[in-house]
């Protein structure tokens, strides 16, 4: 879609036309340059982490402590470090290891475009038995919990979220956060895309990961951005808090009735920005919510986001077989190849992808990212037995 001239854009708006890949262009972007390449994980270090790998459910794990390690006895910690130690690694953990001459590739139980991996995953704990509360750093490479610094910091990460309710009583809140340079070397400014889609598998898989440890994940995207950055020391030119999850008990997760459809919204700012500055920082910056950010109601969904009665619906299964069961094997095994065959897909094994998919995202007993779903989803078909094919657009409240 078209920018409108008959008003001045958003940076948002202009970052995403900018972006764009054109035939025509598209030859003109500078080739990655690999002497820039970060590592894809920070190079955490502790004398006593919390090992996890005891706790997975199978014998060995590949790369586990270093000899100057001593990690905490497991025996002395609670059996809720078990499903941490299953919740991280079904989200993000390393489920394949490529031995090569420069060193371990690591792919992960998350897709990444070009297998950057730019998301990390930081951890608030209290009141766990045999840890002491703190926010601890997810350490792939060793799956490892790394202390980083003592002291509940639930309150404050609840503070920055303007005291959201899934807080109360909790003892596990996740922080993603995006590291710009793992995605920016290849991608260049269109990296910012690439950074929120990775974000979203590791938070997809979260959401599905601790379900299965009795869990119920509750994504945040409203937050105070200043604030949560001080508090994890990131260095904003470096990175950026992108979502917060509170892990509440499933059973103790109330209704969502009672919580207003309101949200805080940051400024507006027109474009284009100022061409000597970072694009990306520019755009996260503009984007950030300040304490006393104005609440108003998010705008209702666009018309096209209800059937007309002249649109030709296709009603999908209702009981559907329940995927949740399958989903630590699915991650374990899954690979960013494209190995397609060409075959016909059944519409009923569709419909069971995009219902799974879509569970937790449906209106109930949680209100995710604290606003109104801005997702449309279109799927194109092509040998489908049951469907014509075509482009279809999903309607999963119909």
């Amino acid at each position: 879609m078209a920018l409108d001239s008959r008003r001045i854009p958003s940076i948002a708006e202009w970052y995403h036309e900018e972006t764009k890949y054109i035939p025509s262009t598209i030859g003109l972007l500078p080739r990655p340059d690999f002497d820039q390449q970060p590592l894809p994980w920070k190079q955490w270090h502790s004398r006593e982490p919390i090992d996890l790998v005891p706790y997975l459910p199978f014998p060995e794990f590949p790369l586990g402590p270093d000899p100057d390690q001593e990690p905490l006895d497991s025996d002395s910690l609670s059996e809720f470090v078990g499903a941490i130690s299953r919740m991280l690694y079904f989200t993000n953990g390393a489920t394949g290891i490529l031995e090569s001459p420069d060193g371990h590739q690591i792919f992960r139980a998350a897709p990444s475009a070009g297998a950057l991996y730019p998301t990390d995953i930081t951890l608030a704990l209290r009141g766990i038995r045999g840890l002491e509360d703190g926010l601890f750093a997810y350490s792939v490479l060793h799956h490892q919990l790394v202390p980083l610094f003592e002291g509940n910091a639930v309150p404050d990460v609840a503070n920055a979220c303007w005291d959201h309710p899934a807080f109360d009583g909790i003892q596990v809140v996740a922080i993603l956060s995006g590291v710009w340079q793992r995605s920016r070397w290849r991608y260049h400014d269109r990296a910012y895309r690439r950074i929120l889609l990775d974000t979203g598998h590791v938070l997809g898989n979260l959401v599905h990961a601790a379900w299965q440890e009795g869990l119920q994940a509750v994504p945040l995207a409203g937050f105070e951005d200043s604030s949560l950055q001080n508090l994890l020391f990131i260095d904003k030119k470096e990175e950026g808090a992108l979502v917060v999850v509170p892990m509440c008990r499933a059973e103790g997760v109330g209704s969502a009735d009672g919580l207003t459809a309101s949200v805080r919204r940051s400024e507006r700012s027109q474009a284009p920005p100022d061409l000597d500055a970072d694009t990306i920082l520019t755009l996260h910056g503009t984007s950030s919510i300040v304490r006393d950010a104005p609440v108003s109601r998010p705008p209702d969904p666009p018309i096209c986001a209800t059937v007309e009665s002249e649109d030709r619906v296709v009603s999908l299964e209702q009981n559907l077989s329940d995927l949740s069961r399958e989903f630590p094997s699915i991650v374990v095994r899954r690979r960013s190849t494209r190995q397609f065959t060409g075959a016909k897909v059944d519409l009923q094994d569709i419909a069971r992808v995009l219902d799974f998919a879509h569970r937790f995202a449906s209106p109930g007993p949680v209100r995710y990212l604290s606003a109104r779903s801005a997702l449309q989803v279109h799927v194109v078909c092509h040998r489908v037995r049951g469907l014509e094919s075509g482009v279809w657009r999903y309607l999963p409240d119909e």
